[in-house]
């Protein structure tokens, strides 16, 4: 029972330790900053690979340290962040332009 508990606790510190040192705009579930975002606040990095990377990592420590997450929220986020991160590509990036 100890070594459920102590697995368990180590795995959700690190989860809430990967928030916030490696990226604190991933904290929450990402609905409410994708709903800024698209509200045209772009001041915060929510949609950095630094972010990205952040949620990814704690949605899989807080999943294996058997907290319970959302399906919907961090997903939106995540493939936000994607998107973003590809439409800088110059392959992506006449996307956003009128050009026919």
């Amino acid at each position: 029972y100890l070594m459920w508990t102590g697995s368990s606790l180590v795995l959700c510190t690190l989860s809430a330790a990967s928030v916030y040192y490696i990226g604190p705009s991933a904290a929450g579930s990402g609905i409410p900053q994708m709903k800024c975002v698209l509200a045209g606040m772009r001041g915060h990095d929510y949609l950095s690979a630094r972010t990205m990377c952040a949620k990814i990592v704690s949605l899989i420590l807080a999943l294996g340290g058997g907290l319970s997450i959302g399906k919907e929220g961090p997903y939106v986020h995540i493939s936000s962040c994607v998107a973003s991160l590809l439409c800088q590509l110059p392959f992506f990036r006449r996307l956003g332009t009128d050009e026919d």
